[in-house]
């Protein structure tokens, strides 16, 4: 009778694995093996970044609230093949704004998280924008468009295993720069994978980012009556992973020990299909289904948890650092062209004691300078002419990574100092 239900349930097993290989919804742990595979040195490489991201949680693990949002600028890169493919302002916009709400804990569906899981949910405090700049300074809805010959573009390669869909020359587009912009390519796959991206560090500059398939994009268009994945939670599911949060099961399905590295997040035998009932339960506690780093039906996600919060603020401390001091976001005007940027030096850097900031810059309006912690929070700010050497004390300031941004009309210009 034992060996009966070994069997049986050895079957289940294999016939839940096979039903989830088959619909692949996100590709981006097919895409880190493969990037395994192709970079023997890959391996040792996030080892280290995981190192770094372990030691910012546990040093900030007591600091993640009452901080500065942090606004990412998006570009949205729309390569299609048929007319219905390029999709319409509207639905990119509907899909920012859903972005908005899931990362600052505004999804309706929150209100439906069980009482077990509420003191974990999360307001990451990041908002999205579509970039107002573009890379050369010039005014940009945030959004290109590209027909390309390729009817499935996302599944096509070239040459060097790179995406025809994000280059220029293979057909599709060439992404802006990944160090300063969210870049989001909307394109089609064959049916079944939704959307995919890259983890940080994982990829070449030029590929990083985050494809969504055109009939999961947002809440508009073609989007809107593709149920159950009509509501945009697939791009927020994406730009998890590009913040560097792994799905609920880690990185192995069908083991309870496989880990997500969050460490409020339970663990989780295989991912969640539709829209159940709680509880399920597939390891040891219940699972938390309608976080969005899960396969669930899109009405039925409604939350991050702290964990993961700690862990996206730990990319953008590291890989992602670059969005911290993008321009992408900040309105093109008469007043202001890349050229006002001058000179800035700070030193010493690192500093123990006194921070000194020399700077010259052409124009006539006071500066406001801030110094900013890696969570986003102002800890010093002061006024000043264009032109001066401003001295501040950080003997008084935890160690770590800050930000001094100078801000003057729509302009600023940042740099990063390590206080010890």
């Amino acid at each position: 009778m034992l060996i009966k239900k070994l069997l049986f349930l050895f079957i289940l097993i294999s016939f839940s694995f096979s039903a989830y290989s088959q619909k692949e919804k996100c590709f981006a742990d097919v895409l880190l093996q493969k990037r395994l595979k192709e970079d023997p040195s890959l391996a040792q490489r996030l080892e280290t970044q995981e190192r770094q991201t372990q030691n910012f949680i546990k040093n900030y693990s007591n600091q993640i609230s009452s901080r500065e949002v942090i606004t990412i600028p998006v570009v949205v890169h729309i390569v299609w093949n048929k007319a219905e493919q390029n999709i319409s302002e509207e639905q990119v916009r509907s899909q920012i704004e859903i972005l908005n709400k899931d990362f600052r804990n505004n999804n309706p569906a929150s209100a439906a998280i069980p009482n077990e899981f509420n003191n974990l949910i999360a307001d990451i405090e990041i908002e999205f924008c579509l970039a107002n700049r573009d890379p050369d300074g010039k005014a940009t809805n945030g959004i290109t468009r590209t027909q390309t010959a390729f009817e499935f573009i996302v599944d096509e390669y070239a040459s060097n295993n790179r995406r025809r869909i994000k280059h220029d020359f293979l057909g599709g587009h060439s992404a802006w720069d990944t160090k300063k912009y969210l870049n989001i390519w909307v394109g089609k796959y064959t049916p079944g994978t939704l959307g995919e991206a890259f983890f940080p560090g994982v990829c070449s500059d030029e590929e990083d980012g985050v494809i969504v398939d055109p009939f999961v994009f947002g809440t508009k268009g073609i989007a809107a009556n593709n149920t159950p994945n009509n509501m945009g939670r697939t791009t927020t599911h994406e730009v998890g992973h590009y913040f560097d949060l792994r799905h609920l099961w880690g990185s192995k399905l069908g083991d309870c020990d496989s880990d997500d590295m969050v460490a409020d997040t339970p663990p989780q035998f295989f991912p969640t299909d539709g829209c159940p009932n709680h509880p399920k339960t597939t390891c040891s506690s219940n699972d938390l289904f309608m976080n969005y780093m899960d396969y669930t039906d899109d009405a039925c996600m409604g939350m991050f948890s702290k964990g993961q919060k700690l862990r996206i603020l730990a990319a953008l401390n590291g890989a992602r650092s670059g969005l911290l001091s993008s321009d992408g976001c900040q309105t093109v005007s008469a007043s202001y062209s890349p050229s006002l940027i001058g000179q800035l030096d700070i030193y010493p850097n690192p500093v123990n004691n006194i921070l000194t900031v020399d700077f010259s810059f052409d124009i006539k309006e006071e500066l406001t300078i801030r110094l900013i912690n890696v969570l986003g929070k102002v800890v010093y700010q002061t006024r000043s002419s264009p032109k001066a050497i401003q001295q501040i004390d950080v003997s008084h300031f935890p160690s770590g990574m800050y930000f001094v941004r100078m801000e003057s009309g729509g302009a600023s210009v940042s740099k990063r100092v390590v206080v010890l």
